[in-house]
């Protein structure tokens, strides 16, 4: 009974994560469009694609916020 269970969890858990991966892919064939990112005291600029800068705000975000609720619940001595 267990194995069977363990098997529609996997099993909707690929379902989910071909859905995303899919929507993924839709949000950067549309999202192809290139952006000028100027650090302004450095004198260069990035020219790439604003899907780039999306995926790569939402990781940064991600791995602050996870960092921070690490630390956040950290135990006192």
């Amino acid at each position: 009974m267990m194995e069977k269970f363990n098997f529609i969890i996997r099993f909707f858990g690929k379902i989910v994560y071909l859905i995303v991966a899919l929507l993924l892919i839709s949000f950067a064939v549309s999202n192809d469009n290139s952006v000028n990112i100027t650090l302004f005291p450095f004198p260069f600029e990035l020219n790439i694609p604003l899907y780039v800068v999306i995926f790569v705000v939402f990781v940064l975000g991600t791995i602050f916020g996870i960092v921070f609720n690490k630390f956040k619940n950290k135990p006192k001595d």
